[in-house]
């Protein structure tokens, strides 16, 4: 907050924009933005735009739904809980959503250990 304190004070005592950049080593864009941003009564506080972008294709009902698909067929691929869910995402989504849940999807855990000997 104090080089954009500084960088308004520069450009309001008469200092040229480029200046002002240079000396904060800044941009001159980011001085023009922040300028602007006053001027349209902004203030000059950094501004949240808060979720940007489209909205999530999945949900919070698609992930209750794969908590309890990944409880009853823990031997379930990616691709066959995509199809037995109707979920609107590819296999990889499903498998990030996973590992966020902290959830394996390894089949291993539902089948008996290897008899092979660690040495």
């Amino acid at each position: 907050m104090d080089l954009r304190i500084r960088a308004v004070r520069a450009v309001d005592s008469g200092k040229p924009v480029s200046q002002v950049a240079t000396e904060l080593q800044v941009s001159e864009r980011w001085v023009f933005k922040l300028l602007r941003q006053r001027r349209d009564g902004r203030g000059i506080e950094p501004q949240y735009a808060g979720r940007c972008g489209r909205p999530r294709k999945f949900t919070s009902d698609h992930e209750q739904r794969l908590i309890q698909d990944v409880q009853t067929f823990p031997d379930s691929t990616l691709p066959e809980r995509v199809v037995r869910l109707n979920l609107p995402v590819k296999a990889l989504q499903v498998w990030r959503w996973l590992i966020r849940l902290g959830i394996t999807h390894k089949k291993r855990l539902s089948w008996p250990a290897n008899a092979i000997a660690r040495i």
